[in-house]
């Protein structure tokens, strides 16, 4: 009974796959746009992170903002590519099967938009 019960919640965790969110700084970015969407490439790193990681956003979604609208076409191609805001800006990601599926772009210290919040 107990071999049962271990084996099926093996089986669950194995196929529900793992989803992980976390806090990241924008390191660099290799993007370009193509019929109304940006695909390529961007670098981000943990906070706690040695070494930074390296995603294929070709299928990502991007907000921001304090609606937390989503960011698409040239709005989000100027985004990634100022690189004064490289290595500061910071993004609430979700990454699934070592694949970044969300990304919304934070305030300053990471926290997420806030609809809110009116100090601007």
């Amino acid at each position: 009974m107990m071999k049962k019960l271990v084996l099926a919640l093996l089986t669950m965790f194995a196929t529900a796959g793992l989803t992980i969110a976390a806090v990241v700084t924008l390191i660099s970015a290799d993007v370009k746009e193509k019929d109304g969407k940006v695909t390529g490439t961007i670098k981000v790193k943990g906070e706690d992170d040695k070494e930074a990681v390296e995603y294929k956003i070709d299928d990502t979604k991007f907000s921001g903002g304090k609606a937390g609208k989503a960011v698409e076409g040239e709005a989000l191609l100027k985004m990634l590519t100022n690189e004064k805001s490289w290595g500061k800006a910071k993004m609430d990601v979700t990454v699934s099967d070592k694949k970044l599926t969300e990304a919304k772009m934070t305030k300053k210290g990471g926290k997420t938009p806030d609809k809110t919040d009116k100090s601007n």
